[in-house]
């Protein structure tokens, strides 16, 4: 696994009961939806001064809680399912795992999650390209 990946999984404490869980479609549509939830609640510091990081850390503690809030799907055959299962072959970057025609996505890929933070702090423009380049990724790898 790439260094990334691990600090990644680490952070979330993701363990294979977690990324079970994960594979909810619930947990990964309701992770997504949470996209715009992060803009918002880091944006909120405008209105609400140092206040801003209460609802930032609800949104962080969301995120962190999502992958253990649904049980274990009872079927993986679903977009949304094999999309999280292939984010966990994303993360571990192990050679052979990725086919060669999605390296060079990858590789944006992981450019552009690195600016994610960036982006998203300079308004919805930057969160929904974000987004969708990572939903792109998720469409090719299991496409």
């Amino acid at each position: 696994m790439n260094k990334m990946g691990r600090a990644i999984e680490r952070m979330m404490c993701m363990d294979d009961a977690a990324w079970q869980r994960h594979a909810n479609p619930w947990s990964g549509w309701t992770r997504v939806a949470t996209a715009p939830l992060i803009g918002l609640a880091v944006w909120s510091r405008v209105w609400f001064g140092w206040w801003s990081l209460i609802p930032t850390m609800v949104v962080f503690a969301w995120i962190w809680i999502n992958p253990r809030a649904f049980p274990r799907p009872k079927s993986v055959d679903n977009w949304m399912s094999r999309g999280v299962l292939g984010e966990r072959i994303w993360l571990a970057g192990e050679p052979g795992t990725i086919a060669d025609h999605h390296r060079r996505v990858r590789v944006s890929s992981r450019q552009g999650a690195s600016l994610r933070g960036q982006l998203m702090v300079r308004g919805s423009f930057g969160c929904v390209r974000s987004y969708r380049r990572l939903i792109s990724l998720q469409d090719r790898a299991i496409g």
